[in-house]
């Protein structure tokens, strides 16, 4: 499965338009609390991407 760059894009620019960016998002409509974004960034980010 494959999806155009320009898809995701617009996808991510429709998120921060309506909530703010990808994390708001998760917040308002999945119920992604602070706490699991923290669980996220230590497993998925190195050092220089958590800021």
């Amino acid at each position: 499965m494959r999806t155009k760059p320009e898809y995701l894009m617009s996808v991510m620019d429709e998120l921060k338009l309506r909530y703010g960016g990808i994390v708001e998002y998760c917040k308002a409509e999945l119920g992604v609390t602070d706490a699991d974004i923290q669980i996220l960034k230590d497993k998925y980010l190195t050092e220089n991407e958590t800021d």
